[in-house]
């Protein structure tokens, strides 16, 4: 898989109904802008760091917009770094730590 990702530009995921999936955050940690549909599921998860699309013709622009635009394709990009970050297994260490702290304080 690692393989594949590497030799992408952008990862794009329409699935109608998903809870976590693994592959957008593999993606993210590749360092693909991410397109996905806009579904809820996504909210809390992924945040305003991926582009939301409601239709085919939305994913056709998304990726359309990431190929022409620059700017847009490295706000994306960032953004995967940000979810790619959120779900690190360092960030999940620190953050156990933090609320074990807490907890002794």
């Amino acid at each position: 898989v690692k393989a594949y990702l590497q030799a992408a530009d952008v990862f794009v995921l329409p699935a109608e109904q998903e809870n976590h999936p693994m592959a957008v955050i593999e993606a993210a940690a590749a360092g693909l802008p991410i397109v996905l549909r806009d579904i809820p599921e996504y909210d809390d998860t992924f945040a305003q760091d991926f582009l939301r699309c409601n239709d085919d013709q939305a994913f056709i622009g998304a990726v359309t917009r990431l190929k022409d635009d620059k700017k847009a394709f490295e706000k994306y990009k960032k953004g995967a770094g940000a979810i790619a970050e959120r779900f690190d297994s360092k960030s999940g260490a620190d953050q156990a730590v933090k609320i074990y702290k807490e907890l002794l304080a």
